[in-house]
């Protein structure tokens, strides 16, 4: 049966606190270079920082601020051949001779 007591002040909280945005924002560049340089998971990427720093947060709210940094893994960059291989339009008119 739970039990109704509250929690007093010198136990520990089951429960870590979320990471507040100016931590979000320290920890940017080294998640983002775990993430896209390092080729980390974002479960890798997860426990580093869980390991490191202490800085827990759910997949959900990596992958969110991820993409408000707009850092990325596994894109498309167009290359060259891409640019110039862009199919033409047709030129269907008739030409008659004249």
């Amino acid at each position: 049966m739970p039990s109704n007591r509250r929690r007093t002040s010198g136990q520990p909280s089951a429960r870590k606190r979320r990471p507040s945005a100016q931590e979000w924002e320290q920890h940017k560049d080294f998640i983002a270079h775990l993430y896209t340089n390092e080729g980390k998971k974002l479960k890798e990427v997860r426990q580093i920082m869980k390991d490191l720093y202490e800085f827990e947060a759910g997949e959900s709210t990596y992958k969110k601020h991820l993409s408000k940094w707009n850092v990325f893994k596994n894109t498309r960059r167009p290359t060259r051949n891409d640019e110039t291989s862009t199919p033409q339009p047709i030129d269907n008119s008739v030409q008659g001779d004249e």
